[in-house]
């Protein structure tokens, strides 16, 4: 009969030992493969102030495995005792099924994308209702859907979370109790626990409250860089301006700090194009559009029009006919003339990728 070798391998396990890649394509449709360790599983899953999972909760795993989301999913239940569920592709984006699976298994903690969680609120915000935690992110969220999520869950449930893959999953939350009558955006909150934000401008130095910046991370959810790309690696994670032998993670994310020391979420700053000399923030625009009481979505795109000519065009999701009239008059209110788009184009629902976004 065969007898296996029983020795453990001979591996240098430790806290700052890769525990996996995980590759994402951000901005620049390269694949970038990041190089996660035991310690940032760790803690983006114990001990955190943004939540305490138990061996009672039971958490869907609506993420595919290939994305840094999913180790919230696996690592959140298998490390804290919890039940993880596991369901279909065809069943995450279809929300019919999706509603019963969360009524049917008691889910307790649901993360979920903002585009996925702003379906579910207009197609069944009551299944939302006996979950315990909903987290949701991944994009600009609409203050409409909150609103309505808020109205029906309460008070203590809802979690708005930011977090690039290089910070392990998140970097910042948010607990969304309320939000003001006039409030045009969910702010993305303070860090998580064992992580530090800053928002520099060009030179590095910090920002004051209310004025823009680069959204930089740093503390113990860094990944310790990109696999096989070292120069890439040296140009994001930088060494720390403040702190001596750590280091800085630039996002390039446009934010700003509000008065109450919250962080607002303004859009990507290679989400900025130039027309005509004029530098634009597409994230503005798509804010001011969203601010019109019955639009509940939009984006905003630069279309190359030839030599080097752009047009901006405004995709946009609302009840009803809203004319592309009543649409450049909203959004000439509040912006100049040349952040204004040509183009007006209302849709039934902006389409969504394979992971929800």
């Amino acid at each position: 009969s065969y007898h296996a070798d029983a020795r453990n391998l001979a591996l240098p396990l430790d806290s700052a030992a890769m525990a996996n890649l995980t590759y994402t394509s951000g901005t620049t449709g390269t694949p970038k493969g990041n190089i996660v360790t035991h310690a940032n599983i760790l803690r983006t899953v114990k001990e955190t102030n943004y939540l305490s999972i138990t061996e009672q909760d039971t958490i869907l795993g609506l993420s595919n495995y290939v994305f840094d989301a999913f180790m919230f999913d696996m690592f959140g239940s298998l490390l804290n005792g919890a039940k993880l569920v596991l369901i279909p592709k065809e069943t995450v984006l279809d929300m019919a099924r999706l509603s019963r699976v969360i009524e049917r298994e008691n889910i307790s903690i649901l993360m979920i994308t903002t585009a996925l969680f702003h379906l579910l609120v207009d197609l069944n915000p009551a299944c939302l209702s006996t979950l315990r935690k909903i987290m949701f992110g991944g994009e600009r969220a609409s203050v409409e859907h909150v609103r309505k999520a808020l109205q029906t869950v309460g008070k203590g449930k809802l979690l708005h979370m930011y977090g690039p893959s290089e910070s392990t999953v998140f970097a910042t939350y948010h607990p969304v109790d309320e939000l003001e009558e006039h409030t045009l955006s969910v702010p993305i909150g303070k860090p998580v626990s064992n992580t530090e934000v800053y928002i520099l401008d060009r030179t590095g130095h910090v920002q004051p409250a209310g004025i823009a910046g680069e959204l930089c991370v740093s503390g113990e959810g860094l990944v310790k860089g990109y696999y096989n790309r070292p120069e890439l690696t040296e140009e994001k994670f930088v060494p720390h301006p403040f702190t001596s032998g750590e280091r800085m993670y630039k996002t390039g994310d446009l934010a700003r700090w509000l008065p109450n020391g919250d962080i607002e979420f303004i859009g990507r700053i290679d989400h900025q194009v130039k027309i005509r000399g004029q530098r634009i923030e597409l994230g503005e625009i798509e804010h001011q559009l969203q601010t019109h009481d019955r639009v509940q979505e939009s984006v905003v795109l630069a279309v190359d029009q030839g030599a080097g000519d752009k047009l901006l065009c405004a995709y946009y999701v609302g009840e009803g006919d809203i004319s592309s009239q009543e649409m450049r008059e909203h959004a000439a209110k509040d912006l100049p003339a040349y952040m204004v788009p040509a183009v007006f184009i209302q849709m039934d629902e902006l389409p969504l990728t394979g992971n929800g976004k």
